[in-house]
C-alpha cells in the first residue's frame, strides 16, 4: 500500500467512525424541549426537522461542467468560482487555470486527518447536530500553500431551489504558514417569479489556520422566507493567525447559528462582525463562542440585530479565557433593536475568565424605535418604509462596512426586503 493511500484511508476512517458515532446518537436521543439550555430561545418545531429528507449522496463525477459554462454576473471579481446547484459541483477549479499553491480536495476521502480535531462532544449531545454528521456531504476542501497570497478573493456558492430536502455540506479552509487569502461564502436560494425552495441547509464550515495566515471572510446566508438554517461554523486560530469573520443572516423563516472559534495560538488575532434582519414571521438566533487559549490573543465580536413586524433576533455571545491565556485582550458588542411593538429582540453576553492577566469586557443595548421617531424621520420626506430602512442601515453598518465591493449594494436589498416582509 503506498503512502498516499495509508493517508485516503486515515482521512475517510476517521470520518466514517465519527458518522457512526453521530448516527448513533441521532437514533437514541430524544427530541430537543423547550427547557433544554442549547433550545431555549428557538424551538425545534421552528425546523420542521422531520420534514426534510436527505437526498443522498452526489457523485462529483457526474455532471461536472467549467466554471466558464455555469457562470454568473459577478463572478469576475473572483479568483476560482466552486459553485454547487441544488447539492450538486457546477464549477470547481480541477485543472490548471488555478492559482499557483491553491489545492482542492471534493469528497470525505480526500479530507486531511488533522480535520477530525474539530469534532467532538457537540456533535454527539444534540440530536439536529449529530444529523448533520450523519449525512454529511458534499464535502469541500480549499488549501492554500504556505506563503501563498492571493490577488482576488475566492467564491464558494451554495445555490439552492429544492424543496424536502435536508442538505447538509461540509467546506474545509486550511491557510498554510504565512498564506493571505479573501474568501466569499454564499448560502442562496434563487430569487425572482417562480422561486419557490424549501431546504433545511445545515453546513459545517471549517476555517483552520496555521501561524502568521490572514483570512478576510465574508458570508452571507439569503435563503428563501420558506427555507430553514442551522449553522455550526467553526474555527481554529494558530499563532500569530488573523481571521477578519463577517456573516449577514437574511431570508430565512428560521435560522439558528452556533459559531466556534478558539484562538489557540499565541498572539493570533479574531475580528468577528454578525449581523441580522428579520421581519414578520422569521426567527434568528445568533450564538458565538470565542475561546481564548494562547497567550496574548486579541478579539472583538461585534453581535448586531433588528426585528421588524413579529420576527425575532436574538443573539448570544460568550468570550471564555482559558489560564493559559495571559495577556489576552477581548471585548464583545451586542447591538438589538426592536421596529415594532410585537418584536422580540434579545442580547446576552458573557463572560467567562481562568485568568488574572487579561483585558476583557462587553457591552450590549437592546432598544425600540418608536413611532415618534418614525415621524420624525418622515417629516423630513421618508416613507414609513424608507424610516425603517434608514433606521436599519445605521445599525447594521459594521456588517455593510465589511462587504466586499461587490456585494455592498446587495446586503443593502436583503435588508430591505426584510424589513418590508
Amino acid at each position: 500500500m503506498m503512502k498516499s493511500d495509508v493517508i485516503a484511508s486515515s482521512a475517510v476512517s476517521w470520518i466514517e467512525s465519527h458518522r457512526a458515532a453521530a448516527a448513533k446518537a441521532w437514533s437514541e436521543l430524544p427530541w430537543p424541549e423547550a427547557k433544554d439550555p442549547l433550545w431555549r430561545y428557538s424551538p425545534p418545531a421552528l425546523f420542521e426537522p422531520g420534514s426534510y429528507a436527505a437526498d443522498g449522496a452526489v457523485d462529483f463525477a457526474a455532471g461536472l461542467s467549467p466554471a466558464s459554462e455555469r457562470s454568473e454576473l459577478g463572478d469576475g471579481a473572483y479568483a476560482e468560482v466552486f459553485r454547487f446547484i441544488d447539492g450538486a459541483p457546477a464549477s470547481c477549479c480541477l485543472d490548471a487555470s488555478a492559482p499557483k499553491g491553491l489545492s482542492v480536495s471534493l469528497g470525505a476521502e480526500d479530507f486531511p486527518v488533522s480535520a477530525a480535531r474539530f469534532l467532538g462532544g457537540p456533535e454527539l449531545a444534540d440530536k439536529l447536530r449529530s444529523r448533520l454528521w450523519v449525512e454529511a456531504g458534499p464535502f469541500l476542501g480549499i488549501e492554500l500553500g504556505a506563503g501563498v497570497q492571493l490577488e482576488k478573493p475566492l467564491l464558494v456558492d451554495w445555490v439552492d431551489s429544492r424543496r424536502g430536502v435536508y442538505a447538509s455540506p461540509v467546506i474545509l479552509l486550511r491557510l498554510g504558514e504565512g498564506s493571505r487569502a479573501r474568501v466569499v461564502v454564499r448560502w442562496r436560494s434563487p430569487r425572482g417569479p417562480g422561486a419557490a425552495a424549501d431546504i433545511l441547509l445545515s453546513p459545517a464550515l471549517l476555517v483552520e489556520m496555521a501561524s502568521g495566515s490572514a483570512l478576510e471572510l465574508f458570508e452571507l446566508a439569503e435563503l428563501s422566507h420558506a427555507s430553514r438554517l442551522l449553522d455550526f461554523p467553526q474555527a481554529i486560530l494558530g499563532d500569530r493567525a488573523e481571521l477578519s469573520w463577517a456573516r449577514g443572516f437574511f431570508g430565512s423563516c428560521a435560522s439558528r447559528s452556533r459559531l466556534e472559534a478558539t484562538l489557540e495560538g499565541e498572539g493570533a488575532r479574531l475580528e468577528l462582525r454578525e449581523a441580522c434582519a428579520a421581519g414578520s414571521s422569521q426567527h434568528i438566533e445568533l450564538a458565538a463562542k470565542i475561546r481564548h487559549v494562547g497567550a496574548h490573543t486579541w478579539s472583538r465580536v461585534a453581535l448586531d440585530g433588528i426585528a421588524d413586524g413579529d420576527g425575532s433576533a436574538i443573539a448570544s455571545g460568550l468570550l471564555e479565557i482559558d489560564k493559559t491565556a495571559t495577556g489576552t485582550d477581548a471585548y464583545l458588542s451586542s447591538r438589538h433593536l426592536s421596529l415594532s411593538p410585537k418584536a422580540k429582540v434579545m442580547s446576552m453576553p458573557e463572560l467567562a475568565i481562568d485568568t488574572n492577566d487579561l483585558v476583557a469586557s462587553h457591552g450590549a443595548t437592546v432598544g425600540s424605535v418608536g413611532p415618534d421617531e418614525l415621524f420624525y424621520l418622515e417629516t423630513r420626506g421618508l416613507s414609513p418604509a424608507q424610516a425603517k430602512a434608514a433606521v436599519a442601515a445605521g445599525l447594521l453598518s459594521r456588517l455593510v462596512e465589511k462587504s466586499p465591493a461587490e456585494l455592498a449594494s446587495h446586503v443593502g436589498e436583503l435588508v430591505d426586503e426584510a424589513l418590508h416582509g
